[in-house]
C-alpha cells in the first residue's frame, strides 16, 4: 500500500477546514439611515464564505452617557454619513456613543479575529469632512471583551484609518463586535464617522459527520488508482 496515499487519505477524514480571510466587511453605501432612529438597515455584507452575516441588515447604536440629558440624534444622511456609519452626535457636547455589529459563524464553525479595521472622519454638525478636530478614544470589544486594549487608549484627532490586531477567540454562532467612543477633551467636541468596516481572521469548519464517509470513501478511491496505475 502506498505510505503517502494513505497519509492523503487520513488526512481527508480528519483534518478540519482553516481559511484566513477577511470574515465579514460592508462600506454601508446601501445602508438606508433615519436622521431619527438608531438603526441603519440594506447593510450589505461580503466577506468569507464560511461565515453567515447576521443580522446583515441591520446596525444599532447607543448613548453610552446615560447622565448626559439628550436622546439620540440618528444618522446623518448628508455629506460623509451619506454613505458611513455616521450617528449625528456630538461626542463631547451631546455624549458618547457604541456601534454593534454581529455575524453568525456557520454551525460548526470556529476562528480567531486577529484585526478589525475601519476608516474615520471628524464631521461637523452638518456631517461635512471637518480637516481637524478634538481627540477621542476609540474602542472595540469582542463578546464583552477589549481587543487590542494598547490602540483603545490612543486618541483620534483627524481624519485616517484605525487597525485594531490582536487574537480573540470566535464562537460558532453569534459574535458581537461593539465600537465606541468616549469624550476626552472638556472642550467643543466633533462629530465622527467610520467607513469600510473589516473583520479579519481564521475560520475552522469542523466536517459534519454525515460528511466524513464521504471523505473516507473518496481516500479509499484514490489508494485503489494509485495501486491501479503503478
Amino acid at each position: 500500500m502506498n505510505h503517502k496515499a494513505l497519509t492523503l487519505a487520513a488526512a481527508l477524514v480528519i483534518t478540519p477546514a482553516a481559511h484566513a480571510a477577511v470574515i465579514a466587511e460592508t462600506n454601508f453605501d446601501s445602508a438606508t439611515k433615519s436622521s431619527a432612529s438608531e438603526t441603519m438597515t440594506g447593510i450589505v455584507w461580503t466577506g468569507d464564505d464560511l461565515v453567515n452575516v447576521t443580522p446583515g441588515t441591520s446596525a444599532s447604536y447607543t448613548l453610552l452617557d446615560s447622565d448626559a440629558g439628550f436622546d439620540p440624534a440618528g444618522f446623518f444622511t448628508t455629506g460623509y454619513g451619506k454613505e458611513a456609519f455616521a450617528p449625528a452626535l456630538n461626542v463631547q457636547n451631546t455624549g458618547d456613543w457604541a456601534a454593534t455589529f454581529q455575524f453568525d459563524l456557520a454551525a460548526g464553525a470556529t476562528g480567531t479575529l486577529t484585526s478589525i479595521s475601519f476608516g474615520y472622519q471628524g464631521l461637523t454638525n452638518a456631517g461635512a469632512n471637518q480637516g481637524g478636530g478634538r481627540a477621542i478614544p476609540m474602542n472595540v470589544t469582542v463578546n464583552g471583551t477589549a481587543f487590542d486594549a494598547t490602540l483603545s487608549t490612543s486618541t483620534i484627532s483627524s481624519g485616517g484609518t484605525l487597525s485594531f490586531t490582536d487574537s480573540e477567540a470566535l464562537i460558532s454562532g453569534t459574535n458581537t463586535i461593539v465600537i465606541s467612543t468616549d469624550a476626552y477633551e472638556n472642550k467643543d467636541g466633533w462629530n465622527i464617522g467610520i467607513d469600510n468596516l473589516s473583520f479579519a481572521g481564521t475560520i475552522q469548519v469542523i466536517p459534519e459527520p454525515s460528511v466524513v464517509p464521504l471523505l473516507g470513501t473518496l481516500g479509499v478511491l484514490m489508494l485503489l488508482r494509485r495501486r491501479r496505475d503503478a
